[in-house]
């Protein structure tokens, strides 16, 4: 999947999600941020 696709997937999704309730999509999409940056900084200190 090419960045450009990502990106706009993500903000298809955050559009999406933003809803009734803005703020919690917003923290949840903020936990799954760092959620996946993690992943990806303990799986590239494991390579």
């Amino acid at each position: 999947m090419s960045d450009k696709m990502r990106h706009e997937g993500a903000l298809g999704l955050m559009l999406g999600l933003t809803g009734p309730h803005p703020e919690r999509t917003l923290s949840l999409i903020l936990k799954v941020g760092l959620l996946s940056s993690q992943l990806r900084y303990s799986a590239g200190n494991f390579i």
